[in-house]
């Protein structure tokens, strides 16, 4: 030790320094004994041994076995752990290590706490094998084996009382019987079972009787097994369940077996990969996860229905089931078909009425509507026609149509075959987009979504949006779409959210005195005029980027949280000359107010933000209305001293 320096390692308890020797790699542990006389034999009494060859020159597998037989011999107290990890390439020969009596020492010589042994040799190479007597401990806890042999009764655990963990990985396992009566977890993974004999499982389920306790359960193979449904367990604390295709095979007969047997069962999650079964997944997702279906049908109903579904009358016999297999959704109740119609597309809801005779007109009661754009747009005006006036029983206008939940408007240019100019023509109808408002209004439609693609030359224009009378609409979600005229959504008393993006708003006032949440994001207020947003009951807003002039907000006493954010690259309210005072000139066009009614009392955003308890409010120093479009005295900003951020 050099002069000056006090080793202060070595002061510490002889106990910590055996602890802190098992974090090194054994060799660098026995290379500790030369530091001084009071470490010669420090690394006899260390608790953990590693050994990890996986970088650095190519060892002799001569010089391991003598290293760690003599390392095993000198070692004076119990191990926590043993952990043994040799990469292919990095010992001469792996066939002549010694690992199987290294094992066996560990285990009864140094009554090791957690074993790890795992030889990663390439395929050609042969692997380390682990067989004989079973192991025999009563302090063994954990044990992970990986790339080795195991056979004989090697995996019989119970004399070692303490087992709790197994892993077993990339394993060729060769033993006749598993057996434990401490383990609590269990992992095999990528392992090749080898053991040839007679299976033994009393005429039952190979796998699932001994899952049949399980409360979640995840079952994936690669193909159809586990069909043969007269071998199924009841699954009396099953819960979760998570399948992949397999269950789909033999005419669903796996799948419906599953649920008749799982009496408590309450989330299926079924993975599919291919195009065929992703219509099943969302049927059997809508059938069992739907809030609303739920409302309607019991876990234990479910399972009933499908076993109803499964099997002949009460007595009789159960035929097999023919190639084609029988009409089981065309079984659900109406409820049940509607909602599942509301997931599709509008026109593939619609081609399902030539299914049979209870489809015909079941799309007409869809609790939604997802309308997209496609073939021409003559045909695509029809199909709207027809879709609104079905709506209505019997097509009879005078009759209250079918309610609907949501109202779902997505297309542009792109979807059509026709040329540019007739996609445009429609979407210039101003009658046209008025009746289909109209219309899903007339539905009592909570949720109200119009987003029109930005590839077309003029923006999508709803002119009498704000004509909108409703005391069922909650939601109204906007893309694409231009406001040309006042925004007052005064008549929709029941309206929670506003959501608008990619929005060209050249009105003169928002105003909705319900609304709780707006979210403005990549909008664009043009240049000529300074929109006011009135809405004194909001509780959150979101403004992120959007172009153009700022906004003047009003008063909003109930505000909470508001996200603000401002890109000087877009923003028209961008001084020249940034200063707080702004830069004085005439001309400046950020500099100056083209709204008369706002005043120079008000600022733009910080009187509507007052109330606000979390705001976050990034902007560039160019974009001066912060300051400068409210009044050049800053004393009069109104105060924030409710603000958290």
């Amino acid at each position: 030790m050099k002069h000056g320096f006090e080793d202060r390692i070595s002061a510490l308890p002889d106990e910590l320094i055996h602890h802190l020797l098992g974090f090194l790699q054994a060799p660098e542990a026995v290379q500790t004994s030369l530091l001084s006389r009071g470490w010669r034999h420090h690394w006899k009494s260390m608790r953990s041994l590693r050994l990890t060859l996986v970088d650095g020159p190519e060892l002799r597998a001569e010089w391991l076995n003598q290293f760690m037989g003599h390392l095993l011999r000198e070692l004076r107290a119990p191990l926590d752990v043993f952990d043994f990890y040799v990469l292919f390439g990095y010992c001469d020969n792996v066939s002549e290590l010694e690992t199987y009596r290294w094992v066996r020492q560990a285990v009864s010589k140094h009554c090791v706490r957690e074993l790890m042994v795992d030889l990663e040799f390439m395929a050609e190479m042969p692997s380390f094998e682990l067989s004989g007597k079973p192991l025999v401990s009563r302090h063994l806890a954990r044990l992970e084996l990986s790339y080795v042999e195991l056979k004989g009764r090697i995996l019989d655990f119970t004399r070692c009382t303490a087992l709790e963990n197994l892993m077993m990985f990339t394993c060729d396992i060769g033993a006749k019987k598993i057996s434990s009566p401490s383990l609590r977890h269990l992992r095999v993974d990528y392992c090749n079972f080898c053991c040839a004999g007679n299976d033994d499982h009393s005429g039952g389920c190979l796998l699932l009787k001994g899952l049949s306790n399980a409360a979640h359960l995840e079952l994936e193979v690669p193909f159809a097994k586990f069909t043969e449904t007269i071998c199924y367990p009841t699954f009396t604390k099953l819960k979760t369940l998570l399948l992949n295709e397999w269950c789909l095979a033999a005419d669903l007969r796996a799948l419906i077996c599953i649920l008749q047997h799982s009496p408590i069962l309450e989330k299926l999650t079924i993975q599919l990969d291919t195009v065929r079964t992703r219509k099943i997944l969302l049927f059997l997702k809508i059938m069992i996860c739907s809030d609303v279906v739920r409302s309607m049908i019991k876990a234990v109903q479910l399972h009933a229905a499908a076993a109803k579904l499964m099997a002949d009358k009460e007595g009789e016999a159960q035929p097999r089931p023919t190639a084609s297999g029988a009409d089981r959704i065309s079984a659900l109740p109406d409820g049940v078909r509607e909602l599942v119609l509301s997931y599709l597309p509008a026109h593939e809801a619609v081609r399902t009425s030539v299914l049979a005779r209870s489809w015909r007109d079941l799309w007409t009661r869809s609790p939604a509507l997802r309308i997209t754009g496609r073939g021409s747009v003559t045909k695509f005006t029809q199909f709207m026609e027809q879709l609104v006036s079905r709506r209505h029983p019997n097509g009879d206008p005078r009759a209250a149509p079918a309610s609907l939940d949501s109202w779902h408007l997505d297309f542009g240019r792109s979807d059509f075959d026709d040329e540019v100019d007739l996609v445009e023509e429609m979407v210039a109808d101003e009658a046209l987009m008025n009746r289909w408002i109209q219309s899903a209004v007339s539905c009592r439609v909570r949720v109200l979504q119009f987003r029109f693609s930005r590839d077309c030359r003029e923006p999508l224009d709803l002119p009498t949006l704000s004509l909108v009378i409703s005391k069922h609409l909650t939601k109204i979600e906007l893309a694409g779409v231009a406001i040309f005229r006042k925004l007052n959504l005064s008549g929709c008393p029941e309206l929670q959210d506003l959501k608008m993006e990619g929005c060209y708003l050249c009105s003169n006032e928002i105003q909705a005195p319900c609304l709780k949440h707006l979210t403005m994001a990549d909008c664009f207020f043009p240049l000529m005029t300074r929109t006011k947003i009135r809405l004194p009951s909001l509780i959150s807003l979101k403004f992120i980027e959007c172009n153009g002039r700022i906004p003047f907000l009003g008063n909003m006493p109930s505000l909470e949280t508001a996200i603000v954010t401002i890109d000087s690259y877009n923003c028209d309210d961008r001084c020249s000359l940034p200063s707080i005072n702004g830069c004085g000139r005439g001309n400046c066009m950020a500099c100056q107010d083209y709204e008369a009614d706002i005043g120079h009392t008000n600022c733009l955003l910080f009187s509507g933000l007052s109330e606000a308890t979390d705001l976050e409010l990034p902007a560039y120093p160019e974009v001066v209305f912060l300051c400068l479009l409210c009044t050049t005295n800053i004393s009069k900003i109104p105060s924030v001293s409710c603000c958290d951020h």
